[in-house]
C-alpha cells in the first residue's frame, strides 16, 4: 500500500490498478466500433460531458484506420472535453 500510494502521490502520473486475475473478456463492444459503444453508454447513463482523450495513435493510423475520437467528434450529441 505504502508503493502504490507513493506513486500515486509523487509521480504525478495515472495509475492503472489490474486485478490478480483479469477477466475472461475486456470491453464487450458487442461488434461495435469503440466510439459508438463509448456514446451509446454516455447515452444510456445519461451523461451531460464525455471526457476523452484525443488522437492517441499515429496520425497515419488515424487516417488508414480512422479513430475513436474522429468518430466521437463527428457523432456526439453531448458536450465532448478532450486533451491530447
Amino acid at each position: 500500500m505504502t508503493t502504490l500510494e507513493a506513486a500515486l502521490f509523487e509521480s504525478g502520473r495515472p495509475i492503472l490498478l489490474a486485478p490478480p486475475s483479469p477477466r475472461p473478456q475486456m470491453g464487450s463492444l458487442d461488434g461495435r466500433l469503440t466510439g459508438e459503444a463509448v456514446l451509446a453508454h454516455a447515452n444510456a447513463l445519461g451523461c451531460d460531458l464525455l471526457i476523452k482523450g484525443a488522437y492517441t495513435q499515429s496520425r497515419l493510423r488515424q487516417l488508414v484506420f480512422g479513430g475513436t475520437t474522429r468518430y466521437i467528434l463527428n457523432n456526439a450529441t453531448l458536450p465532448v472535453f478532450i486533451a491530447h
